[in-house]
């Protein structure tokens, strides 16, 4: 017989269940490093989801705000058009003192006209800015020149040369003055 040594069966199924354990391991091991990658993979997935969620939401809100603006504002080019025509209305009516009867009675025609198309600007938000006899506001009045007028506080609109118009919350024209020193 040989001198090799004999390995017994409870010898080779120790080494086995060793393999199988270190395999077992290591299997472990390596599975729990992949969760671990996987759930740092779906978090950073989600946070880029709520992220880009949070923009189009952002985007959504831009996007509706603008249009708001724009609709808010969407007859201010034709008005700021109009506003020479009504200058004129009121130009040729205050012309009406040393006419004839023939062109008053043209002239009433046209004030009706100019009633209408105020009333039809109002409509669209149109208004008058109110000055004579206010405060000086330069974010409402430009002041042309300036007077001494006794029994008048200082800074108050003695007289209104062009009238200014606002249209929603904006200034379209400032009225322009005479303010008292």
């Amino acid at each position: 017989m040989t001198n090799e040594p004999q390995t017994t069966i409870e010898e080779v199924t120790e080494t086995e269940a060793e393999v199988i354990d270190t395999i077992e391991k290591t299997i472990e091991e390596t599975l729990e490093e992949q969760i671990q990658l996987l759930e740092k993979e779906v978090t950073n997935w989600k946070d880029l989801y709520l992220r880009e969620k949070a923009e189009v939401e952002n985007f959504k809100r831009r996007t509706r705000e603008e249009q708001e603006r724009m609709l808010k504002f969407a007859s201010q080019p034709i008005l700021e058009d109009l506003l020479p025509v009504l200058d004129n209305f009121e130009r040729a009516l205050g012309t009406q003192a040393n006419a004839s009867e023939e062109v008053q009675t043209f002239l009433k025609g046209f004030e009706m006209i100019q009633q209408q198309l105020l009333q039809a600007a109002s409509n669209a938000g149109l208004a008058v800015i109110e000055a004579t006899g206010k405060e000086f506001d330069p974010n409402f009045h430009q002041a042309i020149m300036q007077v001494e007028e006794e029994g008048i506080d200082s800074n108050i609109v003695v007289e209104e040369l062009q009238k200014g118009y606002s249209y929603k919350d904006r200034v379209l024209r400032a009225t322009m003055v005479k303010v008292n020193k």
